[in-house]
């Protein structure tokens, strides 16, 4: 290291230190240039240009030559970080290498294990083929089942069952039907057999006509004479009779 130092002094005593030539000759140098000219309030040119700058020739004799004391202070601390930083990274590996270990386990075992997983992969895959193939089996019932119902055999029987069905229907309606024909027809013979003059006959009345059967009816005993002949007409019979008298 190179230091270009001075005194104090005027600014004419110090005035080399701003010459071009030193300038240039500080800033080709090869080795390191430390700059102490004049005290601490002096500046000039080559301060500018050196690599370090030191306020006295006495701060830079510090500054190029440090403590003893301190640069074994500074040893030791890196030694005392590089050890820590070692032993950290030593006990990071150890502690990597105990649980790689730990997963690793015996190799013995860790086979077994293997192999017991294996048999129970085997066994699931066992059963869930069995599942798979029973449940192709019941889709393939049903499609059997749903294609016998959909085939040309099932439809015709389909058919047929509805025919029965709609004969029977039919049937019935046709029974009930003459049954209330029936009825009714018998309901109305009744109230003509109610209206009808037989049924009075049957009760114990009579139909008087004027000369025989086929006469005109009588209903007023006026319009008869002493003498004159009539039919009676009973239930299940007829009769002749003279007119002895009239009242009335």
């Amino acid at each position: 290291v190179v230091i270009i130092g001075r005194g104090g002094g005027s600014l004419e005593d110090l005035w080399a230190f701003n010459e071009e030539v030193v300038a240039r000759a500080i800033a080709a140098s090869t080795v390191p240039v430390v700059s102490a000219v004049g005290h601490e309030v002096d500046f000039t040119i080559a301060d500018f240009v050196a690599d370090a700058r030191a306020p006295t020739p006495t701060a830079a004799a510090a500054l190029v030559v440090p403590d003893r004391i301190d640069v074994a202070g500074a040893l030791a601390r890196a030694e005392t970080g590089l050890r820590g930083a070692l032993a950290r990274r030593v006990g990071q590996a150890r502690e990597r290498l105990v649980a790689l270990d730990r997963r690793l386990g015996d190799p013995a075992r860790r086979l077994r294990d293997l192999m017991v997983r294996v048999d129970e992969l085997g066994t699931r895959a066992g059963r869930a083929l069995a599942r798979r193939l029973a449940w192709d089996r019941r889709e393939l019932a049903a499609l059997g089942a749903r294609l016998e119902r959909g085939g040309p055999v099932a439809r015709l029987r389909g058919a047929r069952e509805q025919l029965e069905a709609a004969t029977g229907r039919l049937g019935f309606a046709a029974a009930m039907r003459v049954r209330h024909a029936r009825a009714g027809l018998e309901r109305t013979a009744a109230r003509l057999d109610a209206l009808s003059p037989l049924a009075c006959l049957e009760r114990g009345y009579a139909i008087v006509r004027r000369g025989d059967a086929a006469g005109p009816v009588v209903s007023d005993a006026a319009a008869l004479k002493a003498g004159e002949t009539v039919a009676l007409v009973f239930a299940r019979s007829r009769a002749r009779a003279r007119v002895e008298d009239t009242e009335g």
